[in-house]
């Protein structure tokens, strides 16, 4: 715990009310393994405005009853708490590769074990410092990567591949399906994109041969 002093100047700057007065609002939650994760707004005395502290609330999905409460990997310290305001914040939390993420709208937070999520000696945040895929975005998971657009996170931290050629809509985010990542139309003016829908495969691009022919073999495709 923190000193009250440094806890009451830190909730000070960050707008939070009285721990009495406090409300929270769920912006994503999942079912993992018999247990509801929510990724929430928290600790606000009025859930319609101002920034909550982003925190996980872990319930058991049959009883309702509480497992746990706390810190996400979006907390860098004890005494430095991350805030999202209201709107499109994106928060998201998504089971995959035997972990909870939480990501954003430009950025991934990190990981959490979800045998101790609050233990943040177990967070990993190995993604962190990598901000902004191609726009604004809501993440998705596959058994291996993490989605964000175009710019794909591999689940075991081996790396990201990235491309600006096209986005969706803020709102959206990329789909993937079928070995393939689909994007739908979007109406950003930030710059050029791609217009229309596109669909992209995950393969590196490879030369070709002397007629021009492209050799990618469905069968050599990486698993998303």
């Amino acid at each position: 715990m923190q000193p009250l002093r440094r806890r009451s100047k830190t909730l000070k700057r960050s707008g939070l009310a009285p721990a009495a007065e406090r409300a929270a609002a769920a912006y994503n939650m999942a079912l993992d393994n018999g247990k509801l994760v929510l990724a929430l707004r928290a600790e606000l005395k009025d859930v319609w405005k101002g920034a909550g502290l982003i925190r996980q609330l872990v319930l058991d999905a049959r009883t309702g009853k509480l497992v746990a409460y706390g810190q996400t990997p979006a907390d860098t310290k004890q005494n430095e708490f991350k805030a999202t305001g209201g709107g499109h914040s994106h928060l998201r939390v998504l089971p995959a590769g035997g972990r909870w993420w939480f990501p954003e709208a430009i950025s991934v937070f990190g990981s959490v074990d979800p045998a101790a999520p609050t233990d943040a000696d177990k967070f990993s945040r190995t993604y962190a410092k990598l901000l902004r895929p191609v726009g604004c975005t809501v993440y998705r998971a596959s058994p291996n990567y993490l989605f964000g657009s175009l710019t794909t996170y591999a689940l075991d931290g081996s790396g990201v591949q990235h491309t600006n050629v096209a986005r969706t809509t803020c709102d959206v985010g990329a789909f993937p399906a079928n070995g393939l990542t689909y994007i739908t139309p979007n109406h950003c003016f930030c710059q050029p994109y791609l217009p229309g829908h596109n669909a992209f495969h995950p393969r590196r691009p490879q030369s070709s041969d002397d007629a021009g022919n492209w050799n990618v073999a469905v069968r050599s495709w990486p698993r998303l």
